[in-house]
């Protein structure tokens, strides 16, 4: 028999005994007050003995209401009357009686017929015995949807049921939906606060200490989407992801009328807002992109545009401070991987060659705040090397990139591009993935007065990264 069982059987045994000594003292000499304080005394016994059966075996549901009727309603209220009928006017006391009574009966009906579902019954049955009397923990059973709120009946009226995040419900922007893994920075919703600041961190934060304490390992983090702690952001990309300006869909590959490739698109305003979201929540860690799910449109485009798709985007990614990765899997719906003699894997052999090469233009440089030139058909990209005393700009970066497509790149020949230079630069040299080696000191012109350098790129096919100096 634990401890618990033990003082309620003790207290049962009390309070009983009591009851039968006041009410043997109420036949003796009958007085109001004695009757109410022995009827207490027996209710807070019939109490005590349902505690010590639940104590001693699992809660029933009837030694629950037993415990909660008796001990919760009934003890207290009559102990109360007993002390009222002794000091209080006997009109007054009668009156209070009266009340009591009604109530009481009240509160037996409804208790008796408060229906409980199985599953709680079998809570009750399972969880320890503190738990059952704090009835702070049970207010309200789960399936009482009577005198509650029915949330799925309010969803249904409204008939948000098949959207409950519908644009006119109210409660939408209060609740939040963090999508495909992208939860807002400073947590402005319920959902953003639970799952990106409250849970994560402190799984994260308890599987570094452990490692730590148990093994004396530093532990490298990744995560499926964009979360705070972590060492690296792993960002899948599907058909549909709202990455666009306040929650628009982004389609990460565009096709044309005739099923081909569109090229048109530009995807740095979505790249550009993953890698800001992303440094929001783990700033310095690097941003990942990858093409997530079966990808009809990518899938069935011919191996030519394929490798285009990845000479254009990865560009356009790299540009922005996000590292798009390359697929590998080349047969659809097979998961077979890509063959090497394909124009893709050539294209990726290229492009990894090429970005290995340069890859002081995407690692410890910041976005400039430099205005981007206007260019039809082409998107640019600025980045910055500071001097980490000064903050003074060493190098800059200009990304072009070709958006002028149709079922192949179109080359813009001669095309010249004009940006802000903070001094006259020291050096220019030109590299592309489309050339066999770089241009280094190649000329431009620099105006003193605007504070402008242009430089005149002799062809820009797919991407031409445009390294200065100062």
């Amino acid at each position: 028999m634990s401890d618990i069982a033990l003082f309620e059987l003790l207290a049962a045994i009390c309070a009983l005994v009591a009851a039968v000594f006041i009410f043997d003292q109420h036949l003796h000499r009958p007085r109001p007050f004695k009757l109410m304080w022995s009827l207490g005394l027996l209710f807070y016994g019939i109490a005590a003995a349902a505690a010590f059966a639940g104590a001693i075996d699992h809660w029933t549901v009837l030694e629950y209401k037993l415990w909660y009727y008796f001990g919760g309603i009934m003890t207290a209220a009559f102990l109360g009357l007993g002390s009222c009928f002794l000091l209080a006017p006997r009109r007054v006391a009668q009156g209070f009686a009266a009340v009591m009574i009604i109530l009481a009966v009240y509160a037996a009906v409804r208790i008796a017929l408060y229906p409980v579902p199985a599953d709680v019954a079998a809570q009750i049955a399972s969880v320890p015995f503190s738990e059952v009397t704090n009835v702070s923990k049970l207010p309200v059973f789960p399936g009482d949807l009577t005198d509650n709120f029915d949330f799925a009946r309010f969803l249904r009226q409204k008939e948000w049921q098949n959207d409950p995040f519908a644009r006119s419900y109210p409660l939408r922007e209060v609740w939040g939906l963090a999508v495909m893994a992208r939860p807002a920075p400073g947590a402005p919703t319920f959902v953003d606060a639970a799952e990106a600041y409250r849970y994560w961190p402190a799984i994260a934060g308890a599987v570094r200490a452990y490692a730590r304490d148990h093994h004396g390992r530093e532990l490298l983090m990744a995560a499926d989407g964009v979360y705070p702690g972590v060492d690296v952001h792993s960002v899948g990309l599907r058909e549909d992801n709202a990455d666009g300006p306040e929650g628009a869909l982004v389609t990460y590959v565009h096709l044309a009328g005739d099923e081909h490739l569109d090229g048109m698109y530009s995807f740095q305003n979505a790249f550009l807002g993953l890698k800001v979201r992303a440094q929001a929540f783990a700033p310095g860690a690097p941003v990942v992109v990858y093409l997530d799910g079966f990808w009809n449109k990518y899938n069935f485009l011919p191996p030519s545009e394929q490798a285009d798709y990845w000479r254009m985007y990865s560009a356009e990614a790299y540009a922005n401070g996000v590292f798009l990765a390359f697929h590998l899997k080349g047969v659809p719906g097979t998961g077979a991987p890509l063959s090497v003699a394909t124009p893709v894997m050539a294209a990726y052999k290229t492009l990894a060659a090429f970005y290995r090469a340069h890859a002081a233009a995407y690692h410890g440089v910041v976005r400039s705040v430099t205005p981007l030139p206007p260019l039809p058909r082409v998107t640019v990209a600025i980045a910055d090397r500071l001097d980490g005393a000064a903050g003074a700009v060493v190098q800059r970066y200009v990304h072009v990139v070709n958006h002028q497509y149709s079922r192949a790149f179109v080359p813009q020949p001669n095309l010249a591009v004009t940006f802000a230079s903070p001094s006259r630069p020291s050096a220019i040299t030109l590299a592309s993935p489309d050339q066999p080696a770089d241009l280094a000191a190649y000329p431009f012109t620099y105006d003193e007065l605007d504070g402008a350098t242009t430089v005149v790129l002799p062809s820009l096919v797919s991407y031409t990264l445009i390294e200065i100096s100062y």
